[in-house]
């Protein structure tokens, strides 16, 4: 059995968890998943200077499929699966190293 729990902020959000928790679940074996845990509705609140996903988003698909495995690298170097799970902190680099690609 597979139990999948959800919370968002907005309708917006929470389409956007799914569309990420679809992604993620693809590309992995059934038989390599024991235990799984994630969260990543932030609880602090955003500052007026911390990017927000969907603008960093805005500008991954920007840059187009040709960037792909570049994005992917950058979010592993942050310690994100997704743009979803990018900490709140580190947004701001993130996006500045997303700008350089």
């Amino acid at each position: 059995m597979i139990t999948m729990k959800f919370e968002a902020n907005n309708a917006e959000e929470l389409k956007q968890l799914i569309i990420d928790a679809a992604g993620s679940l693809a590309g992995m074996k059934a038989d390599e998943i024991e235990s799984a845990e994630v969260s990543t509705v932030q609880k602090s609140a955003v500052t007026s200077d911390t990017p927000s996903i969907e603008k960093i988003r805005a500008k991954a698909q920007a840059l187009g499929a040709g960037k792909k495995a570049e994005i992917k690298a950058l979010l592993d170097e942050f310690g994100a699966k997704n743009l979803s799970t990018l900490p709140e902190n580190r947004r701001a680099e993130f996006l500045a190293r997303l700008e350089e690609l």
